[in-house]
């Protein structure tokens, strides 16, 4: 389920880049009559006050910088998201720990709809969002991740490219890409990546996949139809693409093609190698997208 009363959270380390982040998050939960919580993470171990420890008492430090923090977070809000795209209720949260740490735990305490973070963050000598963060979010939240690159573009989202490989995680990622879209009033187009090892097995030439292609391409598109039907989704699906490339390339290059405003995919494939592949495959998207991308993992009730 993913109601109105359930929460955007955004966290954000205070970096420029972030705030393209914050700025989706506050309009995002706006547009969807949602409250936002911002948080940070205040990693002592991480930030340049270990110093800090050979002079003050450990109490002390936290709170300091907890306190300091939460003064920060509230400006930094304010400089980075006009009032217009606000939503009526914004709640400030500062955490103690590493930043992915600080967030799941957070969204799990909380009714979180999704997760919003930026894919870059203020240093690469910490742990920025690009990095062991996002890829953190990625694989173990159990609520969806939106991650925003730094040149996200305000507004609502008009057209959605969504990443199906017909493995079980596929419901749950058309469902979740549906309702945004119908929240936003955006249209949705399926891709399907095919990839040639999948194409040809173990026992076949290498030969051979091109003659099967026209078959397997029809096979898929029926199955991504019957897809939709069950998930209910055909009033928001424009069109059916099956493109012979890389997952991450397909989606990424297609994306890019439309001028689509965001792409969804999941963080689980289908069993053994491809399932692999697509954890991974989900890690490139994120680095080569140009647009925010939105990653729907497997949940309790999927």
């Amino acid at each position: 389920m993913w109601e109105t009363s359930m929460t955007v959270l955004c966290a954000t380390d205070f970096s420029t880049n972030s705030q393209a982040a914050i700025r989706l998050a506050a309009d995002l939960a706006r547009r969807t009559g949602r409250s936002l919580l911002l948080t940070h993470a205040v990693d002592l171990a991480a930030d340049d006050q270990a110093w800090r420890v050979l002079v003050e008492a450990p109490d002390e430090i936290e709170k300091s910088a907890g306190e300091q923090a939460a003064t920060r977070l509230e400006t930094f809000f304010e400089e980075s998201v006009d009032a217009a795209l606000r939503p009526k209720l914004v709640r400030f949260e500062v955490g103690m720990g590493s930043p992915a740490e600080v967030i799941l735990e957070l969204a799990e305490k909380e009714a979180t709809a999704l997760v919003v973070v930026g894919t870059r963050g203020a240093s690469r000598l910490r742990e920025i969002f690009l990095g062991s963060v996002a890829n953190s979010l990625v694989r173990q939240s159990e609520v969806p991740v939106l991650l925003a690159p730094p040149e996200t573009a305000n507004g609502a989202f008009k057209t959605i490219v969504v990443g199906l490989d017909l493995s079980p995680v596929s419901g749950a990622v058309l469902r979740r890409a549906a309702t945004l879209a119908r929240e936003q009033d955006a249209s949705v187009h399926v891709v399907h990546a095919l990839i040639v090892p999948e194409v040809t097995g173990l026992a076949m030439s290498l030969n051979e996949p091109a003659s099967r292609l026209p078959e397997l391409r029809s096979q898929r598109h029926a199955q991504l139809k019957e897809l939709i039907v069950e998930e209910g989704a055909e009033d928001v699906v424009d069109e059916v693409q099956i493109i012979v490339d890389a997952p991450d390339r397909a989606l990424v290059d297609y994306a890019a093609n439309i001028k689509a405003d965001l792409i969804a995919m999941g963080t689980r494939g289908r069993r053994g190698w491809a399932r692999f592949f697509l954890g991974n495959s989900a890690e490139r998207t994120m680095r080569r997208a140009r647009c925010p991308v939105f990653v729907v993992p497997i949940g309790k009730d999927d």
